[in-house]
């Protein structure tokens, strides 16, 4: 009876470890993939794509995460903005967008304009999924004079996102550098 106890014990590790061992061999020459998929890997080291689609096409992540505008609002009464974007998620993994936050300086004197937050956090993204990220943006009636007074007839605005910060699955990162952008101020061409 003990030979079978024995046995059985012995065959239980083996189908335990023959398995695992046969992964680890597998991934033997880069054994953070069996923890990260290859595609956030990259976005960790630095690789070549980035993780929203680009203008010109994919990228060599095979576009992560593709934003499609869907509308956008002001409501010149409560000083708000609203923009809507469809996002969706190729990479096999569900992620929570739990906090999008940032503050919008202009370039030229470095004087606030906006802040910018999403609205009904949290947002999840599933895998082969699509979902709405609403943000909201908020101005004081001291920044929209600023605005009349230096950007009235100007064809667009350069203008720096600081303090941004995001929290993607519990994860939350304020990015240490400004995101520059310039903004056409009309809708035409």
């Amino acid at each position: 009876m003990q030979v079978v106890g024995v046995i059985l014990t012995l065959l239980s590790i083996t189908l335990v470890v023959a398995p695992v061992g046969a992964v680890a061999l597998m991934y033997q020459d880069n054994l953070t993939e069996l923890v990260i998929p290859p595609e956030i890997g990259s976005l960790i080291t630095g690789g070549d794509g980035g993780l929203f689609l680009s203008e010109g096409g994919s990228t060599d992540l095979g576009s992560l995460i593709i934003p499609e505008f869907v509308s956008a609002d002001i409501d010149s009464d409560a000083n708000t903005f609203t923009v809507v974007v469809d996002v969706t998620n190729n990479v096999n993994y569900t992620f929570s967008l739990n906090t999008l936050s940032t503050d919008v300086y202009s370039t030229m004197d470095n004087y606030q304009l906006v802040s910018v937050e999403l609205s009904n956090p949290p947002v999840t993204l599933t895998p082969g999924g699509t979902a709405r990220v609403v943000v909201v943006g908020v101005w004081t009636d001291v920044a929209e004079a600023y605005f009349i007074e230096n950007y009235v007839g100007q064809s667009s605005i350069s203008i720096q996102m600081v303090n941004t910060t995001i929290d993607v699955n519990g994860i939350a990162i304020t990015l240490p550098d400004p995101i520059t952008i310039d903004v056409p101020l009309n809708l035409e061409g």
